[in-house]
């Protein structure tokens, strides 16, 4: 029982990092000023969702692919948060709200899956030597 409410705290975990992750590069720039295929934009969300990724998948007790995506999510809904806070103040912002959110599943889905795979390999070779 307790190793199901652990999963389930790492899952929420994970979701809330993939949140942070994307949304602090995202949340400050104004509206105005927002180019979704800015290559800064996309490094600043490939690092740090990749970060992030890795530092769930080596500290949780959850699989590399699972805390790839279930991180990797939380980019799309840091795009989704900011189109929903965005449209509440100016509701014809965010026209092409759909397009958005499938860049930022594009940005995150290789740098989780790479940092998640990092991750696992430093945990499963850091308990081999323990």
């Amino acid at each position: 029982m307790s190793t199901n409410y652990n999963s389930f705290r790492w899952l929420g975990a994970a979701i809330v990092v993939g949140i942070l992750a994307g949304g602090i590069p995202y949340w400050p720039i104004p509206y105005n000023d927002i180019n979704m295929t800015e290559s800064s934009l996309l490094v600043q969300w490939s690092l740090s969702v990749g970060a992030a990724a890795l530092m769930i998948s080596a500290l949780s007790p959850l699989g590399p692919f699972k805390s790839a995506v279930i991180t990797g999510i939380g980019l799309p809904l840091a795009v989704f948060v900011r189109v929903i806070t965005d449209g509440f103040a100016d509701p014809t912002s965010h026209n092409l709200w759909p397009l958005e959110l499938v860049i930022a599943c594009v940005v995150a889905i290789l740098p989780a899956l790479i940092g998640s795979y990092v991750g696992f390999a430093a945990r499963t070779s850091f308990r081999k030597k323990s």
